[in-house]
């Protein structure tokens, strides 16, 4: 098998294993950190595989490796935990740092005991090797340790095809860099370790400042309006605001839409929502502009981040929330979430982070999503419309597979559409059309 060229390094011994198929041993002491392979596990997001449990059974292979890196990872859709000890060589403030591709993320416990590991730092897109400074996120805060003492240490990677890699690293108090951290800094687990569960704290977000907020009927531009933290790292989001007509002569409750706009629509501009989607048909249509009863939010992601990449679905509910306080006129119980290709995607994480606050969902476009979890967490909504074209491949595969699980708890309430002989751009059928709009404001909780 072409997988034992990877350890070569490793000796005769582990050589002889991987041709044989059995797991290497782990041998306790210092010198390794355990490394664990599940195969044929689709997808490039670790957060989701953690979501949807599949680390949780029994690896298909196991491996010691002499330095705190798995380069390169198995060449096909894969994902791999590398648990273990870390052994600080003095007492002071130490710096992690991880690159992988395609996503991971590295935990850290005060102690020996797992159970009190947190998320200390994350790759939230595939990396060169060795590549840690693209994102601020890679980099752990400081963190003060006992020379000495052992600290319980997990990265966790998913890969979504092609060769991959993951390496951990540290900075000693003395600035010098250690990456990969060696064999002599490392004791493996020696059982396997539970995955912990796929959470992800909510971020502190700001609006940028405008008192009084605006009440004129139309589009409002937030250029970096929004100021979202996460421990790690923090961005300046972009978001466009659409307030109906008579919104600033009339006090009565409208209804909320939230839009996520696809791929390649990334950027700080806003032109990029204003082009694409409803917004795009608001600006274009004066009849459907003039009708439009709603108040609409068209959240933009900046460059280089996508809606499935960790911590974007909850920014989008941060700013639901701080929008809705804002404007104390939205009606809490009429919001409503749609987006298109990559943007399906982000309605059903933003969904599945937050069920609770909308009352129906549309999804254009869009993969399979945690189809198992999100029968459970979105039985609550009262309506789930999912819209494919029939000749969309993977798309149109994965929008039946999330109809055909969430069928069986929601009945009724959740629609499949398979427009024949439509491909990817299926949503312009529907988002410039009044009938698209008066569908979602049949729905309240």
């Amino acid at each position: 098998m072409h997988r034992c060229r990877w350890f070569h390094s490793a000796g005769v011994l582990l050589t002889l294993g991987c041709l044989l198929g059995a797991d290497a041993p782990i041998k306790p002491g210092v010198g390794s950190v355990r490394c664990e392979i599940w195969r044929n596990i689709n997808g490039g997001q670790i957060t989701d595989s953690l979501a949807a449990g599949e680390l949780s059974g029994k690896p298909d292979e196991t491996k010691p490796l002499d330095a705190f890196e798995f380069n390169p990872a198995p060449e096909e859709p894969d994902a791999c935990a590398l648990t273990g000890y870390v052994i600080p060589p003095v007492t002071g403030e130490y710096r992690f740092e991880i690159s992988a591709d395609d996503t991971a993320l590295l935990y850290f416990s005060t102690d020996q005991n797992f159970a009190n590991r947190k998320n200390i730092a994350s790759v939230p897109t595939a990396l060169n090797v060795h590549e840690f400074n693209r994102y601020a996120a890679q980099t752990s805060k400081p963190i003060k340790l006992t020379a000495g003492k052992r600290y319980f240490i997990e990265a966790l990677m998913k890969n979504q095809d092609g060769p991959s890699h993951v390496t951990v690293g540290w900075f000693l108090p003395d600035g010098t860099e250690e990456a990969p951290i060696p064999g002599k800094r490392l004791v493996p687990a020696t059982t396997f370790v539970k995955p912990p569960e796929a959470q992800i704290e909510p971020p502190k977000l700001t609006l940028k400042p405008e008192n009084p907020p605006s009440l004129k009927p139309g589009f409002h531009k937030f250029v970096e309006g929004a100021h979202v933290e996460w421990p790690q790292e923090s961005i300046d989001m972009s978001y466009l605001l659409f307030l109906p007509n008579s919104f600033d002569t009339t006090r009565d409750k409208r209804p909320l839409m939230i839009f996520l706009h696809g791929n390649s629509h990334q950027g700080t501009d806003l032109g990029g929502v204003m082009n694409e989607g409803p917004a795009q048909y608001l600006i274009e249509d004066n009849k459907l502009h003039d009708w439009f009863p709603m108040i609409a939010l068209f959240p933009q992601l900046p460059p280089d981040w996508r809606w499935d990449r960790p911590g974007a679905p909850q920014a989008v509910n941060a700013l639901i929330r701080a929008i809705c306080a804002k404007y104390p006129r939205i009606d809490q119980k009429r919001i409503y979430l749609t987006g298109l290709s990559m943007g399906g995607k982000g309605s059903w994480l933003t969904a599945l982070d937050s069920p609770q606050t909308f009352a129906a969902i549309t999804t254009f476009s869009a993969v399979a999503v945690r189809p198992q979890q999100a029968k459970v967490k979105l039985a609550g909504v009262k309506n789930i419309h999912i819209i494919c074209g029939g000749d969309d491949g993977d798309f149109a595969a994965g929008s039946k597979q999330m109809f055909d699980v969430l069928h069986t708890t929601l009945g009724d309430r959740v629609q499949f559409t398979a427009v024949p002989h439509e491909g990817h751009g299926v949503w312009g059928r529907y988002y410039p059309n009044q009938s698209f709009y008066e569908e979602l404001l049949r729905f309240s909780k």
